[in-house]
């Protein structure tokens, strides 16, 4: 279910005929109203033929108290005789999405969720714990490689790369150390993802990856961790890095040392199956590094 399927075929509607109506009783012209909520003056009038009570009864049914959406359309009301459209188009703004995310909450197949009226993935509220203890790591930035790094997660035998957590954009340098931009998502680094993919393929228990940049002095490290590491490149192209990756993956490395190529930085990854696996990793390369 999307979360838009309930805002536009349910609550939107009702919210529209509550608005409507009360600013109609209030002395608002149909054309002013029909300005306001951005439809046809017609469908205000189709609107209005509508009992208030109807949409109230329609939004209960969504599982959201008629007491929430009465007082939420007394506040927008009162943000529209103030004349004030862009508070009014943000604040109906955050009530579509609050009222929705209520509705949902509702729902028995969402009970376990929702968290006090509010979404959260089990898994996702984990990957945003382990990143913030990376990125506390001290030193972590003399590992992130020009292209940047970026850490991927699954917590089950994943069946395509929208099973693996990872961030939309990369972890990366600044002046001060490190920072990570944009947001934990299913799906969110399609490169990571799929290298993590290919690994599991041969071995399961690897459920953490992260990349770095490579240094020759990395490899000693490697060894008296007792992990098993494997080189591959230079490539020529993506078709090449795709198909040696492939088959080192079957070996079921802790460490793939990439060496790059055309248009490829030199960087290594590493697969762990667990996190304090992969800080103890990343903790002692950084004190590899030159």
């Amino acid at each position: 279910m999307i979360i838009h399927e309930i805002i536009c075929g349910k609550i939107l509607v009702s919210l529209r005929g509550l608005l409507a109506h009360k600013l109609s009783d209030q002395g608002l012209s149909q054309h002013k109203i029909s300005r306001l909520l951005n439809v046809s003056q017609p469908m205000i009038n189709k609107l209005l033929k509508r009992p208030v009570e109807e949409y109230l009864r329609e939004l209960e049914m969504l599982g959201i108290e008629r007491g929430i959406v009465e007082y939420y359309v007394e506040i927008l009301c009162s943000i529209a005789f103030a004349q004030s459209l862009e508070k009014f188009v943000f604040t109906s703004y955050q009530v579509v999405n609050t009222l929705a995310l209520k509705a949902l909450c509702s729902q028995q197949d969402f009970s376990n969720i929702c968290q006090g009226g509010v979404f959260v993935d089990p898994d996702i509220e984990y990957y945003k714990t382990v990143l913030s203890r990376l990125l506390s790591i001290k030193g972590l930035h003399k590992l992130i490689p020009e292209v940047g790094s970026n850490l991927v997660y699954t917590s089950k035998a994943p069946s395509s790369i929208m099973d693996v957590i990872g961030l939309t954009g990369r972890i990366v340098k600044t002046l001060g150390g490190v920072t990570a931009t944009g947001e934990p998502m299913y799906g969110g680094s399609r490169h990571l993802s799929r290298i993590l993919l290919l690994v599991m393929l041969h071995n399961p228990v690897k459920k953490y990856g992260f990349n770095t940049r490579y240094e020759e002095a990395y490899l000693s490290s490697f060894n008296r961790l007792g992990l098993r590491t494997v080189i591959t490149g230079p490539h020529e192209n993506q078709e090449e890095f795709w198909r040696r990756i492939g088959e080192v993956s079957r070996l079921k490395p802790d460490i793939i040392v990439d060496l790059g190529g055309r248009g490829l930085e030199p960087v290594v990854y590493v697969f762990t199956s667990s996190y304090e696996e992969l800080e103890r990793i990343l903790v002692n390369l950084v004190e590899a590094c030159p």
